[in-house]
């Protein structure tokens, strides 16, 4: 849970030698492109996976962390047979307002993005925020 700067940072790179002296810790890019590389292929995995489904339940909440930075949570629900299966789709900062109006553009933002269209989704579970009740009739 450190951020990938941590590669770069002398007293880390001298703890690692000296746990295992022959082990070459990758580069800050090396880290980054890895981590990109996984987030493609997994995000490519679940299109892929979402796709061949016909009802898909998504769930949508909207809080602030400490900082009092917002953020937009989307979660897909579906079954595979008789597995119950879940995915986070998204997890958005929100820089603008949070309008129904601008909920809705961004969840279907979301799922134009993973490939998701209208018809799967039978359900959209979320509290009771005003806002986000506007944005379930926005469209």
């Amino acid at each position: 849970m450190f951020p990938i700067s941590t590669a770069d940072r002398k007293n880390f790179k001298n703890l690692l030698n000296y746990l295992e002296p022959s082990y070459i810790l990758p580069s800050r890019p090396t880290f980054t492109r890895r981590i990109e590389n996984l987030f493609q292929s997994v995000r490519e995995n679940v299109k892929t996976e979402l796709s061949a489904e016909s009802f898909i339940c998504l769930t949508v909440d909207i809080w602030t962390d400490a900082s009092v930075d917002a953020y937009l949570g989307i979660t897909a629900h579906y079954l595979k047979g008789l597995e119950m299966k879940s995915c986070a789709l998204a997890v958005k900062l929100l820089e603008q307002r949070h309008t129904g109006t601008n909920i809705a553009q961004w969840i279907e933002d979301m799922w134009d993005d993973m490939g998701i269209l209208l018809r799967q989704i039978v359900a959209m579970v979320h509290d009771n925020g005003e806002n986000v009740v506007k944005c379930s009739n926005c469209k």
